[in-house]
């Protein structure tokens, strides 16, 4: 065997012992370790929900990213492209694509749910004033309520609606994450995401339920010191290794107990026939004549995971990017920015302006963006924000886009100026029509 392939196997329990005092021989998978890992390092005593009722009321809350495409076309035209596609008839514009870097890793060093979950009394409803809550206090809430969706707001809000909700689009069965500027009931958020969204026109109309708890940056220590260790690592195999023990450890909160499997490997004929004669026989795969392996549908299932962490990340990551969006870029270019497409911690945007690159420059936005990958003479190069969490990176390192074509969720392209076509093309079954 290759020293190359025996490196990994040989440095991943050298890494775990080393840092996190765990033997990773022990585990069958990484979001196993890392749990235990974040435990041990954080020595933090989570609380386990007890209660059906707030279990399934944050589970109602749980959104994944949201992905959309919201204009089909683009193409660039400035300075900075060459003369065959430069056009100074025309108005400057430039297309970009930026990151977010480690998205939720920016999420999970917020202050996050630990213990103290209860339920609001109606009084205690009625006197509650969630303005009046800092994103950083040590009591959070998750709320659930209506919201109202003023029309005046549609149009300056129609490329990336506020408080995104599952539904099921017309002509479809399938429920997804969509972005509507219809008014919301029932809706169940993070109070930071209600917050966010009344200080931009939304309208409170109700409040139903209100489960409190208490919140502390306590997850804050772990992903930075794996973020740091990313940093000093110098060989792909530990970059990799420390990204996903962070990635993982926000998987392991959200993970969804009723999907795993009950399956039994069988070599008998006696066992399999007992097993195919339950009531709740769901499957069988037979691989030789003596190895079976069934599917049973499970008796019980324990809801034993703190899934109020994953929630509160996807809720804090949203926020993030609609804070970038309507705080950041909005402000700085007004009308002049048109959002094309954007993906759980990406943008895709249009902007107006003779030149982005010197934009970057500004103090304005330079802050919120980290430019380490940019040429060293390149104008915008600067180090201070390299890998910062949440800070948003140029995936193009200053190779300008040309043109972009999107037809929906999950599928586009683009082109740069130095004719290198990259495309995003997730699996999926389409239904030929005619036009």
């Amino acid at each position: 065997m290759k020293k190359c392939q025996l490196e990994p196997f040989y440095s991943k329990p050298t890494i775990c012992l080393n840092n996190y005092e765990l033997d990773p021989a022990n585990y069958l998978t990484l979001p196993s370790l890392t749990f235990d890992a974040m435990q041990k390092f954080t020595e933090v005593e989570l609380e386990l929900l007890n209660n059906y009722d707030m279990y399934m009321f944050i589970e109602k809350g749980i959104r994944g990213g949201i992905t959309s495409c919201i204009k089909r076309h683009a193409i660039a035209n400035n300075k900075d492209l060459n003369d065959t596609l430069f056009d100074c008839n025309k108005p400057s514009n430039y297309l970009t694509y930026i990151d977010a870097n480690n998205l939720y890793g920016w999420a999970m060093i917020k202050p996050m749910p630990k213990d103290g979950f209860r339920w609001l009394t109606n009084k205690e409803i009625k006197r509650f004033n969630v303005q009046s809550i800092t994103n950083d206090s040590p009591i959070g809430y998750i709320i659930e309520c209506n919201i109202g969706y003023p029309s005046y707001l549609h149009d300056y809000h129609n490329d990336l609606p506020f408080l995104p909700e599952k539904q099921c689009p017309p002509n479809s069965k399938q429920v997804k994450l969509l972005t509507t500027l219809n008014d919301k009931e029932y809706y169940v958020c993070h109070y930071v995401n209600l917050k966010q969204a009344l200080d931009n026109g939304l309208v409170l109309k109700r409040i139903h339920r209100i489960l409190q708890f208490n919140q502390s940056p306590w997850l804050k220590s772990y992903i930075l010191f794996n973020t740091e260790k990313r940093k000093q690592s110098n060989n792909e195999f530990e970059k990799d290794f420390y990204k996903l023990l962070n990635n993982a450890m926000f998987g392991k909160s959200i993970e969804n107990v009723r999907d795993r499997l009950n399956l039994e490997l069988v070599n008998t004929e006696k066992r399999l026939s007992k097993l195919i004669s339950r009531p709740n026989f769901k499957n069988r795969i037979i691989y030789s004549e003596n190895l079976s392996a069934v599917e049973c549908a499970k008796d019980t299932v324990l809801f034993n995971k703190p899934i109020y962490i994953g929630f509160t990340v996807l809720e804090l990551s949203k926020y993030h990017m609609y804070n970038f969006r309507y705080n950041i870029m909005k402000p700085f270019y007004h009308n002049k920015i048109n959002l094309l497409y954007i993906d759980t911690d990406s943008f895709f945007y249009e902007i107006f302006t003779t030149d982005f690159y010197e934009d970057l420059t500004n103090l304005e936005i330079k802050n919120y963006f980290d430019m380490s990958d940019y040429p060293k003479e390149h104008k915008c190069f600067f180090e201070h924000n390299k890998k910062k969490l949440g800070c948003f990176k140029d995936e193009c390192m200053s190779v300008p886009i040309v043109e972009f074509v999107g037809l929906r969720s999950k599928l586009y392209t683009y082109r740069t100026m130095n004719d290198n076509y990259l495309e995003n093309c997730k699996k999926m079954n389409l239904k030929k029509r005619k036009v």
